[in-house]
């Protein structure tokens, strides 16, 4: 219980420090209009366009990379299980 709260107090205390400290426009900033912070530069749009497709193409080969090698990881728990259980001399009177 001690940990949880902890835990809740930090992230609630580095999100208020964030907020106030203005990171959080400042970003908010760059994605949405491409201003970059510190500076009175504004990356182009297409430019912007291009940082945040090639972003989300990355995160979604991330999930289906992760999938797949989950995947790939039960099929070879489930194989060595079978093969184990194979293995396992059979009991008598399985069935009384």
């Amino acid at each position: 219980m001690k940990k949880s709260i902890i835990i809740t107090s930090s992230i609630i205390l580095c999100t208020v420090i964030l907020a106030e400290s203005g990171v959080f426009s400042a970003l908010a900033m760059f994605v949405l209009m491409g201003q970059i912070p510190g500076t009175s530069y504004s990356v182009p749009a297409s430019t912007m366009l291009a940082l945040v497709s090639i972003t989300t193409a990355l995160i979604v080969v991330r999930f289906i990379a992760m999938k797949t090698r989950h995947s790939v990881v039960i099929r070879r728990l489930i194989k060595t299980h079978l093969a184990h259980k194979a293995r396992m001399p059979r009991r008598r009177f399985g069935q009384i």
